[in-house]
């Protein structure tokens, strides 16, 4: 059952994504070239500012997940109640508190963009967007404790469900608004619909799922708010890793690179997201299986590292061959796209994947103050060579100094703790391992190079045909070593769970 509930929850995941990220190629391309450069910066402007505002969650629905495993595996409905109950007053809370916040901030918001020579935007204007904008984002934490059942229960396609649907049909109809000539004002109002729409259906599914439940009990819990300190730590360190490039980027090099940048973090943000799934749909499974078999989870874990560098095996030896060619098709004439930005793009995605058991690992078993060190180093190592890189190399130093944080911080901290502390095992057959696993990438992607010349990119057809090749070849090669090494062990989870799913039918 935790094995299909995991495939459901990828599944609903994964599929509905593919779609609205190739709709959402689209749209990228119509905001570029129909709301031009200065809405497409207040767009990305507002996005940061709501994500500053976000910290004051200080990552309490991962938290009170966490908190809800061992009641919903003890069927205990009274300490369900009282979690969700305490869980929901907090965050009706943070939402009224970001709202304020965010109305005072759109007095000032026309301060903090840089505006060109000429530009017809005004105060109103942008004060009116964003808070169309702010009330749009806020409108979502009322429901985070009906979220957190599903998911905290392994039945988070529930809500992918609902939540896959709208962002399908938003992207959509944002593409029919901005063919039409309509700016931001009008596709906030739609992103407001969607989140008013979604989080009805929500509330009322999860009404409906778990009738036993009383969201309001009056002896509600807030034991959730002790992990706090730590989650507000991680909370911050990620806002700012992810924000801190295209901030310094902006700064020291211009708004005119931007658009570069955001280019291919499109394309590998998009992929990250998708392979991310996988970690989000098996994470309330290994923390139902550490609350009862340690030694189960630490065989899952080393499942789990292994189809981690499988996938970044069969996705960025391909991708760092054809990621140029591809942005050269799309944006044709407005970039010049050169190997270094690739190689540093790929590079992180093929950490974002690779740690992939860690973060599932780290979440599940509550962690949260042992790595609390992990986002403050990582900041500290990402201001401080990104601010010294990129004057030395320009936009390729950025990405290299996080690759070098995510390292630092994170790869040799987090598998330490996880095997000393989870698993009261040693930690170097691990690094070992994934050695091996890293030398096949270098050669694979070294031997490819040699072949690309033979290939095609031209135009759409000829870049998906010559893309598909090259993943079909480098598949074969990479599953091939992974089943003669034994180390395709995931693969049989899989296959035992179709054969179940096929004998049932």
């Amino acid at each position: 059952m935790r094995t299909k509930r995991a495939l459901y929850n990828f599944l609903t995941d994964f599929f509905p994504l593919i779609l609205i990220t190739l709709i959402g190629l689209l749209k990228l391309k119509l905001i570029n070239v129909n709301l031009g450069e200065e809405l497409s910066g207040m767009n990305t402007l507002y996005v940061n500012i709501m994500t500053y505002l976000s910290i004051m969650d200080g990552g309490l629905a991962s938290a009170l997940i966490f908190r809800l495993y061992k009641p919903i595996a003890d069927s205990d409905t009274d300490k369900i109640s009282a979690l969700v109950s305490g869980g929901k007053r907090i965050f009706n809370l943070i939402g009224a508190a970001m709202l304020v916040i965010g109305i005072v901030v759109s007095f000032f918001v026309f301060f903090f963009f840089k505006r060109e020579a000429g530009s017809t935007i005004t105060y109103g204007y942008m004060q009116t967007t964003f808070l169309i904008y702010l009330i749009s984002s806020v409108i979502p934490y009322l429901v985070v404790v009906n979220k957190s059942l599903f998911e905290a229960g392994q039945r988070k396609y529930v809500t992918n469900m609902v939540l896959q649907s709208f962002m399908i049909f938003k992207s959509i109809v944002e593409i029919i608004l901005l063919m039409n000539g309509y700016g931001l004002i009008e596709m906030y109002l739609l992103l407001a619909f969607c989140n008013i729409a979604s989080s009805i259906i929500i509330y009322f599914l999860s009404k409906r799922a778990y009738p036993e439940i009383n969201f309001k009990a009056e002896n509600k819990d807030y034991e959730m708010l002790g992990d706090v300190k730590n989650l507000l730590i991680h909370k911050i360190g990620t806002m700012v890793a992810y924000n801190i490039d295209s901030m310094i980027i902006g700064v020291v090099l211009g708004m005119a690179v931007v658009p570069f940048y955001t280019a291919y973090q499109y394309i590998t943000d998009n992929l990250m997201t998708m392979i991310g799934k996988i970690t989000y749909s098996v994470t309330a499974g290994v923390g139902d299986l550490l609350a009862r078999d340690k030694k189960r989870a630490f065989e899952v874990f080393n499942e789990l590292n292994n189809l981690s560098f499988f996938i970044a095996s069969i996705v960025c030896v391909p991708l760092v061959l054809v990621i140029n060619q591809f942005i050269d098709v799309w944006q044709p004439g407005l970039f010049n796209t050169n190997w270094a930005m690739a190689i540093c793009f790929v590079l992180q995605l093929f950490y974002y994947v690779i740690r992939m058991p860690l973060t599932t690992y780290t979440n599940a078993a509550g962690l949260f103050k042992e790595t609390r060190l992990c986002p403050i180093i990582e900041c500290a190592v990402n201001l401080t060579l990104s601010l010294t890189l990129i004057n030395i190399i320009g936009l390729p130093g950025v990405l290299i100094a996080t690759f070098i944080a995510y390292l630092v911080s994170d790869y040799f901290i987090k598998p330490r703790i996880i095997y000393h502390q989870v698993f009261d095992e040693k930690v170097m057959p691990y690094y070992g391992k994934n050695l091996l696993f890293i030398a096949l990438i270098i050669i694979l992607s070294l031997g490819f190079v040699n072949v690309l010349p033979f290939f095609d990119f031209s135009g759409y057809l000829s870049w998906f045909v010559s893309s598909c090749i090259l993943f079909i070849l480098n598949f074969v090669i990479v599953f091939a070593v992974y089943k003669i090494s034994g180390q395709a062990n995931f693969m049989n989870r899989v296959f035992d769970m179709i054969k179940r799913r096929v004998g049932k039918a």
